[in-house]
């Protein structure tokens, strides 16, 4: 009998009956998920469905998009469970109990899967935003796992042939007729025209849309119509090279009391004299703004009046990150004062973002730029609320400690910090945070900043004892 690679202690039963908690215990397997996140999921190309002609492959293995969780499936003699990149595990789901029958008749020693866990209701098309739900007070019945990717066989990665090969081991392990919660996703061998009319066909049904790759140029696309939101231009940044105009714009919807959510940034879809003619429009526009924030390029944005409405296409509306919420700032805006935070909001990104054009027809206030023009791509809770007041409490510092050392004329120092916010994680907070800074004159890159954070003060005095331990050796002395 192999020992467990999870901590069963660290799970939560749940109303559903299902096990879920942070307790995955093997950085192995775990090594190895976010290795596959590196390797193969960070090279998946978005495509829009009118671009079909960027396919170079004559043909593709096309299956349905299908709308769930990307999950890690591990089975040995002693444990079948799920895991995500955030070392979650999910234990006792009725697909887990179909997926060990298979695995029983594989004739393998263990497995390592990647796959889908979805909500099939039988009613609509899978939704990812109800699986949580559905693991935490609902059927499990209806969570269902599809696998399309094979990681390891008896502790040994996996490496195929081809992509014929890949499709063969995975019916292989999934071969219990008797299951619908365990399967491998289908997938079907088409060229480009069968491609396009299998995608418009689909689209027609109500999928979300498709995910194809090619054996020749291995490339993974997926394939999703764009949707349209009106947005409110609310900041840009300039390129450095061309500093009359715009690299990117920061955009934000309203909320019902006037409000503004942030939503994202668009930098694609602009011809050069439309970034020019929106400097032009902007720049004099400029105001005041305790809300600070950069571009992808770490650029800090210059903060306009929320004059101009743009149309932007989008693909995807993403509202978590490693299991927890996305949070966004929500702004107030006034002529006097300019942008002021308020509590941060429970919301998303959106992906695949393309600015089509100004909407000149359309109006700032709450109807023209609602946050409910997203109702159908979401089931976020807090679409019709207003902003909630920050009213954030001062922090409090629990440990400054200052340490110099003088070699040969030259003074080094390393300063040690923690302090607990007296905020919690809705605000956008750790409970602790924890900052170390190395001060050496003569060094290349003279000041060197760590920072960690917690939710846990012996976690952070952990961090804190283990920096001091490596760092403050013989000839440090502290400054009182």
């Amino acid at each position: 009998m192999t020992t467990s690679k999870i901590d069963l202690t660290k799970l939560t039963r749940t109303k559903s009956g299902a096990l879920i908690g942070r307790g995955l215990d093997d950085q192995s397997l775990w090594g190895q998920a976010k290795a596959y996140r590196k390797d193969v999921i960070s090279h998946y190309k978005m495509l829009k469905n009118q671009d079909f002609g960027q396919l170079k492959s004559q043909l593709y293995w096309v299956s349905i998009k299908l709308d769930g969780h990307m999950k890690f499936l591990w089975i040995d003699e002693t444990d079948c469970f799920l895991f995500d990149l955030n070392g979650q595990v999910i234990v006792d789901l009725p697909a887990l109990d179909d997926a060990k029958s298979a695995f029983v008749l594989s004739g393998y020693q263990s497995v390592l899967l990647v796959g889908e866990l979805y909500d099939d209701n039988h009613l609509v098309r899978p939704r990812a935003n109800t699986i949580d739900g559905v693991l935490t007070n609902g059927d499990t019945q209806r969570l269902v796992f599809g696998a399309f990717d094979v990681l390891a066989l008896d502790d040994q990665k996996f490496v195929p042939k081809n992509h014929e090969d890949k499709n063969q081991v995975i019916k292989a392990l999934c071969c219990n007729p008797d299951s619908c919660l365990y399967h491998p996703i289908q997938q079907w061998l088409v060229d480009k025209k069968e491609l396009m009319k299998r995608y418009n066909a689909w689209i027609e049904e109500g999928e979300e849309g498709v995910v194809c790759l090619s054996d020749d140029t291995h490339e993974v696309y997926k394939i999703k119509p764009t949707q349209t939101l009106d947005l409110v231009v609310v900041g840009y940044t300039v390129v450095p090279e061309h500093p009359e105009s715009i690299r990117v714009l920061l955009v934000a919807l309203m909320r019902p009391d006037g409000s503004l959510q942030l939503i994202g940034s668009v930098g694609v879809g602009f011809s050069i004299q439309e970034r020019k003619d929106f400097f032009s429009r902007l720049h004099t526009t400029t105001v005041p703004s305790e809300y600070k924030a950069t571009d992808g390029n770490k650029t800090l944005y210059t903060m306009v009046n929320p004059l101009v409405v743009v149309e932007v296409e989008y693909q995807e509306f993403v509202t978590d990150r490693n299991n927890q919420p996305r949070l966004k700032a929500c702004l107030s805006f006034s002529d006097e004062r300019g942008y002021m935070a308020n509590r941060l909001e429970p919301f998303g990104d959106i992906l695949g973002c393309n600015f089509t054009r100004i909407r000149d027809d359309k109006g700032v206030n709450p109807t023209d730029l609602r946050l409910t023009q997203l109702a159908d791509f979401c089931e976020l809770k807090n679409l019709e609320c207003g902003a909630r007041a920050a009213n954030l409490s001062p922090g409090q510092v629990l440990v400054r400690q200052v340490f110099s050392r003088i070699t040969k004329g030259v003074t080094s120092v390393r300063k040690f910090l923690v302090w607990e916010t007296n905020k919690t994680y809705d605000m956008g907070y750790h409970k602790y945070v924890f900052i170390y800074i190395n001060f050496s004159p003569n060094r290349k890159k003279p000041l060197v900043r760590v920072v960690r954070v917690s939710n846990d003060l012996d976690t952070i005095n952990l961090i804190l004892n283990d920096f001091k331990e490596k760092e403050i050796k013989r000839g440090w002395a502290e400054y009182l």
